[in-house]
């Protein structure tokens, strides 16, 4: 059985890329905060945010994920400040990865 992620990112060769890159897993892409939140109650070994939606910032799904499951949440991002990372890590994201990545890095992790 494939493990099902969910991922929230908006810019489409990002995602393109995580495709190819993920091809091994079952993925589904939303674009949106909204769409994020209406599909992240579906059972998901994991699940892959964006920061920066163009509806909202992933970390408002992050506290209400954390709120009642522990699924693992990576989040990806282009953002490099340390008080964003350090945001991150303190509303128990499990990990932080800058963009670009290297793909091989992130499938990986």
């Amino acid at each position: 059985m494939k493990h099902r992620i969910l991922i929230l990112e908006d810019d489409p060769d990002m995602r393109e890329a995580l495709e190819y890159a993920l091809s091994d897993f079952d993925c589904l892409f939303c674009s949106t905060l909204a769409q994020g939140f209406k599909e992240w109650t579906r059972g998901w070994d994991l699940i892959i945010l964006d920061l920066s939606l163009p509806d909202g910032n992933g970390l408002e799904l992050l506290q209400v994920v954390r709120l009642e499951s522990d699924v693992p949440v990576l989040v990806f991002s282009g953002r490099k400040e340390e008080s964003v990372i350090l945001d991150a890590y303190a509303q128990k994201g499990d990990d932080y990865i800058t963009k670009p990545v290297r793909l091989p890095v992130l499938k990986a992790t």
